[in-house]
């Protein structure tokens, strides 16, 4: 009999499911925030969407669906 030894799966950044990555950085989720669509973005990717615009009635959108996105 061979004893059968589980080996270990070594997560890296390219082996990683798209669904855990930032589709604004690429990255893994780096504290992720859900918003109201659903679509999930890392904190500090979000906090640069909601960053003041040029235009005073600009309202920020999620970059897949163009939901606004309520503050």
């Amino acid at each position: 009999n061979q004893e059968v030894v589980p080996t270990k799966k070594i997560f890296t950044k390219e082996n990683i499911s798209p669904r855990l990555k930032c589709p604004i950085c690429y990255d893994v989720f780096d504290k992720p925030r859900r918003l109201f669509c659903g679509h999930t973005y890392c904190k500090e990717c979000l906090k640069g969407l909601m960053k003041p615009h040029k235009n005073p009635e600009h309202v920020p959108k999620c970059p897949l669906c163009r939901v606004d996105i309520d503050i």
